[in-house]
C-alpha cells in the first residue's frame, strides 16, 4: 500500500499535467443544450452571485481575519482571509462548472450534508502533494515552476478526467 498510493499520486500528476496540454473539453453535460452561447455566463451565475452577495454582507468588517475566526467548521485554508476564502469558493464553482450547491446547503454553509465538501477537501491534499512533492522534484520543470489546480483537470466539468473530442463548429 506504501508503494501504492506514491505511484497513484505520480501517475495522477502526470495525467493533470497532460490535461494541462488538451484541447478544451466540451461543456459540462448540466449544461443546458448546445450549452451558453461563447463567454456567457452560466446559467447558475444569478443565483451564486445572490449567495456570494449574502455572505460577503455577513463578513463585512471581518473580511480580513482568518477564515477559521469567520466561518464555521473551516478544516482548510483556515488561515487565510475570509474574503480570499470565498473567492477560492468561486474559482472552485467555475473550475466544476457548478454551483455553491454542489458541496453546500444554501444558507447553511457549515453544514456537512453534502459529500462533495469532503470530496473537494480530499481533491485540494491531491493538488498539494501533485504540486510539492512531485512536480518541484522535477528538475527540468523547476525553472517553468509548472502547478495543477482544479481547472487543470476539471476544465469546467465536475467530472475530472473524462475527455471528450472538441465540439464541431
Amino acid at each position: 500500500m506504501r508503494v501504492a498510493l506514491p505511484a497513484a499520486v505520480v501517475i495522477a500528476s502526470l495525467a493533470a499535467v497532460a490535461f494541462a496540454q488538451a484541447p478544451s473539453r466540451s461543456p459540462s453535460p448540466a449544461a443546458p443544450a448546445g450549452g451558453p452561447p461563447s463567454g456567457s455566463p452560466p446559467p447558475y451565475q444569478a443565483e451564486m452571485d445572490k449567495y456570494v452577495a449574502d455572505v460577503q454582507k455577513s463578513i463585512q468588517g471581518k473580511e480580513d481575519l482568518p477564515s477559521k475566526e469567520v466561518f464555521k467548521n473551516v478544516k482548510m485554508l483556515g488561515d487565510v482571509p475570509a474574503s480570499r476564502l470565498l473567492r477560492t469558493m468561486q474559482g472552485f464553482t467555475h473550475a466544476l462548472g457548478v454551483n455553491c450547491t454542489k458541496c453546500h446547503v444554501a444558507d447553511h454553509w457549515d453544514s456537512e450534508e453534502k459529500e462533495g465538501k469532503e470530496v473537494t477537501r480530499d481533491m485540494m491534499k491531491m493538488t498539494r502533494a501533485i504540486n510539492d512533492d512531485y512536480i518541484k522534484t522535477i528538475k527540468a520543470l523547476a525553472e517553468d515552476k509548472p502547478s495543477v489546480n482544479c481547472f487543470t483537470c476539471h476544465r469546467g466539468d465536475q467530472h475530472a478526467g473524462v475527455q471528450r473530442p472538441p465540439r464541431q463548429p
